[in-house]
């Protein structure tokens, strides 16, 4: 366990440390923090745990939770957009949206997946059942989202802090349902976070909306359950 917590530390530093530095608040740099951490826990897999880069969640993911992560985000912004009409006003996106949603993808998606799912998580979830191994890896995710007090104001840093818990969940399962890799947790995660950071609306709650709709659409993961298999618990 001391291992995984000096590996998880090394991870943590990283990523932060690489979009602070580099400023990418919206995916800017995202390609090239997902590289260095990315090439980080492959080395830190190796030296401290003795495995493969396959064992970090990067393997080819399951089509069922490939399927189910594109279903729950296209619900998700199927409800976003229905909000957006009802709330009314001018809808607009950042400039550089498509490299921007690229980044976003290869920062939040592969990046911190690998770390908190990937590396964490599946760490975790090799000697205990999927509940408590999701609730103790959700710690360290809530720890990370801390930093956003110092840059949001309090209410959106407030509802990110809460949806980080209560996303741990739902992400760790398709982390499972694919195959326990994490391309599926990544698209969906991607979906949360660029939708607030590439579409400005004038609607001061639209981010609040946001993440409580994603919270409660990405529960849904668990209507699927894994291959063969009927019991969540295990």
């Amino acid at each position: 366990m001391r291992r995984l917590f000096i590996g998880l530390f090394v991870l943590c530093g990283l990523l932060q440390g690489a979009a602070n530095a580099l400023g990418s608040t919206r995916g800017e740099w995202g390609i090239v923090v997902a590289l260095l951490v990315v090439g980080a826990g492959i080395v830190i897999q190796y030296l401290l745990h003795n495995e493969s880069w396959q064992e970090l969640g990067l393997a080819a993911s399951a089509r069922r939770g490939i399927c189910t992560a594109l279903f729950l985000a296209t619900g998700l912004l199927v409800v976003g957009t229905i909000y957006a009409l009802a709330a009314g006003g001018a809808v607009a996106v950042v400039p550089a949206t498509p490299w921007l949603l690229l980044g976003i993808f290869a920062q939040a998606g592969i990046a911190e997946e690998l770390v908190f799912r990937g590396y964490l998580f599946g760490h975790i979830r090799r000697t205990c059942p999927f509940w408590r191994a999701a609730l103790i890896s959700a710690i360290p995710f809530a720890l990370v989202h801390l930093t956003l007090f110092f840059n949001l104001p309090w209410a959106i840093a407030l509802t990110a802090l809460v949806m980080s818990v209560v996303m741990t969940f739902p992400l760790s399962w398709l982390y499972e349902l694919g195959g326990r890799t994490i391309w599926a947790p990544a698209v969906l995660h991607t979906v949360l976070q660029a939708a607030p950071k590439l579409i400005t609306l004038d609607d001061a709650t639209f981010p609040i909306v946001w993440m409580v709709g994603g919270m409660i659409v990405a529960w849904l993961a668990f209507l699927v359950r894994r291959e063969n298999d009927a019991d969540v618990g295990g």
